[in-house]
């Protein structure tokens, strides 16, 4: 195997440590994991104690795409985002052991966002997630999209040997959420056929605004 497809790092944002994240935790058996602990209340620490994980604890709930741009600032070659519902019938390896040989720059897999790796160089063509999706949906829709823009249209799906126990895990743990409004600023960005954020031609593919979690909450309603 290329020694460069062995540098990966797993990034799984929690919401909340509940008995299904105990079981995908339990199932992951890789060391190569970071955990974004957005809970507020260290709750992944049990994690950091029993099986070595890396953790970044929060303050507050970040939200999915700013959690997912912690583990790509982290610049390995592969960045695995990885939903804290799935359950691995066998150990990660065998997920890394398809990039043998491979030469594409997104790893989709049957789990779709579930499950997903992302090359280096993809960031460094089209940036980061857009962190205004908050606390989630349609970041992955821009994400794709801008993918698309600049020519990176891998869409192959792996078969890999998952499942996820629940979808939306972290909704049903207590989230709120404002998918109505998610939408609503994706439409804004592009539009029915902007080429550019916000149909400027002055924007780069990889522009967003930056706001901070309380802007993004009076946005959203979510306050």
């Amino acid at each position: 195997m290329d020694k460069l497809k062995e540098d990966y790092l797993i990034c799984i944002p929690v919401y909340r440590v509940t008995e299904r994240i105990y079981k995908s935790m339990e199932s992951i058996k890789d060391k190569n994991v970071l955990l974004v602990d957005n809970s507020g209340k260290k709750e992944c620490e049990v994690f950091e104690k029993k099986y070595g994980f890396q953790v970044e604890y929060q303050k507050e709930n970040i939200g999915i795409p700013r959690s997912w741009n912690i583990g790509l600032k982290k610049n390995h070659e592969w960045t695995f985002i990885v939903s804290s519902s799935v359950l691995f019938n066998k150990p990660f390896s065998h997920i890394i052991e398809m990039l043998d040989n491979y030469n594409g720059l997104m790893f989709r897999t049957t789990s779709d966002w579930h499950l997903c790796g992302i090359n280096k160089k993809v960031v460094e063509r089209i940036g980061y997630f857009d962190e205004n999706f908050y606390p989630g949906y349609f970041e992955e829709v821009d994400f794709d999209h801008r993918c698309k823009s600049v020519g990176i249209k891998e869409f192959k799906k792996f078969e890999v040997d998952v499942v996820s126990q629940q979808f939306g895990g972290a909704f049903q743990d207590g989230l709120k959420f404002n998918i109505d409004g998610s939408r609503s600023y994706f439409n804004s960005k592009w539009g029915s056929d902007y080429s550019w954020p916000f149909n400027d031609p002055t924007k780069s593919i990889d522009y967003w605004e930056v706001n901070d979690i309380t802007t993004l909450k009076k946005r959203y309603n979510l306050e």
